[in-house]
Parts: structure tokens; C-alpha cells; sequence
């Protein structure tokens, strides 16, 4: 009997004893979890700083971004960049990686121009003044005019008013960018005399009815938008370059081949003028004009013909 209950009385503290070593396991796990949790909770919060702050920072730390203007002047992307007027696609208030504007277009709000010669001249009228040897016309000098000015909508070109005025710059993966092309519209009407041709079919890039004009005289003058790309990668405006019209014709102008809309919705009175590419001349009125330029690729003078007499 005695030897039982010692036996009882060994098992009890031996149950006794286990549970206290699992009370103080189950207490540092418990304690080992909490500090745990806490340090993880700490690196949670200390990341989300530290992402917050990188973000911020990456959104207020400006890069700078600036291209050449036809004149020589280099101008800050900012001071050009109209996201709501031009360019809405891209957001340059979120624009954190230069890359990102990769072969974007920006453009400003000036056009750029050349005063014109007031030099005309044509194998029609004058078919002894072209020289065939050289390709020139006698008296007329070839040169590049690198005296450009440039215009803002509500400025003043002689008896024009600039109406709308635009120039396009494509962007560099890297930052900058270069000078694409400019245009301008223009309130005013000029007085013209020239050979007029309604195009019939399709030639080249006109199209059937469209019609073209060379002129011969220009009063006023229409400011010149025709801008060339020079190998030291300064602008300029060509003068004396001769240009091709009708079976075989030559004539030098300011303005090359104008296009004046099409027979479809001329608002001038055109009986007369024949429609088959053949060449009459005339003198006219035209207004809603519209000049453009790409340097290297093509230059043209768009306008409304409100009236014309056939000479």
C-alpha cells in the first residue's frame, strides 16, 4: 500500500512538473511571436515610407529636356510643352523616366519665316532668261537666307495676320529633340497672277480636280514658309531654286507650286479654265491661306481662290 502511493505521488509531480516546462515554452513562443509580429510591422511601415518617399521624390525631381529652334535657340521643354492644347496623350507633370517620350510630338506656338524675294520668273514668259547649261535663271541669285523670323498667332507680316501659327519637335529617348516642321494660317488676301491648272486623274500627290498655280507676281508679298536643313544643322530658307511645271516649263518663285483646293468647292467662278492639266494664265484672288514646311521633305502654300479672270 505505501508502495502505490509513493508511486502515485511520483506521477503527479511528474505531470506537474511537465506542464510548468510547457506553460514556459508555450510563454517565450508566445513572447518570440509577438516580437516578431512587431519587427514585421515595423519593416511594413519603414517600406512604405521609403516607397512613399522614393515616389514623391521621383515625382518632384525634374530632368531637363530642351531642343533647338530653327534660330539657334535652344528652349526648355517646359516652356514649350502645352499638354491641353497640343499634346493631351502625354502628361509631362507624370512623366518620371525621359524614355518615356521616346518619339513624341511637342510643339510650340510659333512659326517660322523668310521675307519674300519678289523674285518670279518662268520659261513661259521668258524662255531666253533660263540657261539650260547651268539651270538657273539669269539675274537670279542662289543662295540660302538664314535671316529667319518667326511669328506668334496675332502678329503682324505685312498686311497679314497671323492666324494660327505651329511648330512640330520629335523627341529624343535620352532627352531634347529636333525641329520637325512649322506652319501658319493666315487672315488677309493676296493678288496674284500665274498659270493655273486643274489637275485631271491623279497625279502624283494631287488629286483629280485639285488645282494647282504658278505664280508669276505676288502683291502683297506672302511670308515665306519654306525651311532647309543645312549640314552644320543651322536653318535657312533656299532662294533661286527651280522647279518643273507643265510638258517641260521651268519658273522660280518663293512659294513653288501652290495649291489652291479643289474644282468640287472653289467658291471662284473657274469657266474657262480647262481640265486637263494644260496651263492657262490668270489672275487671282486668294485668301485662307495656310503655309507649311518640313525641312528635307516638302514645302507648300495652301489657299481658297475667291476670284479670277483669265488673262
Amino acid at each position: 500500500m505505501k508502495k502505490s502511493l509513493v508511486l502515485i505521488l511520483a506521477g503527479i509531480l511528474a505531470l506537474s512538473l511537465c506542464g510548468c516546462n510547457n506553460e514556459t515554452e508555450s510563454s517565450d513562443s508566445s513572447g518570440s511571436s509577438s516580437s516578431s509580429s512587431s519587427s514585421s510591422s515595423s519593416s511594413t511601415s519603414s517600406s512604405s515610407v521609403e516607397s512613399s518617399t522614393s515616389t514623391e521624390s521621383s515625382e518632384s525631381t525634374p530632368f531637363e529636356l530642351s531642343v533647338k529652334t530653327p534660330l539657334g535657340e535652344l528652349i526648355e521643354l517646359s516652356d514649350i510643352f502645352d499638354v491641353e492644347k497640343y499634346n493631351a496623350e502625354i502628361d509631362l507633370s507624370k512623366v518620371t523616366d525621359i524614355s518615356e517620350l521616346a518619339d513624341s510630338m511637342v510643339y510650340t506656338d510659333i512659326a517660322y519665316y523668310a521675307p519674300p524675294s519678289g523674285v518670279f520668273k518662268n520659261t513661259l514668259d521668258d524662255p531666253a532668261s533660263f540657261d539650260p547649261e547651268t539651270g538657273v535663271f539669269e539675274g537670279v541669285p542662289t543662295d540660302k537666307y538664314s535671316d529667319l523670323l518667326a511669328a506668334k498667332e496675332g502678329d503682324v507680316i505685312g498686311d497679314f495676320t497671323v492666324k494660327s501659327a505651329k511648330s512640330t519637335y520629335i523627341l529624343y529617348e535620352d532627352g531634347g529633340g529636333y525641329f520637325a516642321s512649322t506652319e501658319m494660317e493666315l487672315d488677309g488676301k493676296a493678288e496674284l497672277t500665274g498659270y493655273i491648272a486643274v489637275v485631271a486623274g491623279d497625279v502624283y500627290t494631287f488629286s483629280d480636280g485639285d488645282i494647282r498655280f504658278v505664280p508669276t507676281s505676288c502683291s502683297p508679298g506672302i511670308p515665306v514658309v519654306s525651311i532647309q536643313l543645312a549640314a552644320d544643322h543651322t536653318y535657312y530658307t533656299q532662294r533661286g531654286s527651280v522647279f518643273y511645271f507643265g510638258e517641260d516649263e521651268r519658273f522660280t518663285s518663293d512659294y513653288q507650286e501652290m495649291r489652291l483646293g479643289n474644282v468640287s468647292d472653289c467658291p471662284a467662278d473657274l469657266t474657262g479654265v480647262p481640265r486637263d492639266n494644260s496651263y492657262i494664265k490668270v489672275k487671282i484672288t486668294a485668301e485662307n491661306l495656310r503655309l507649311e514646311s518640313t525641312p528635307e521633305w516638302f514645302t507648300n502654300v495652301y489657299g481658297t481662290i475667291t476670284d479670277i479672270t483669265i488673262l
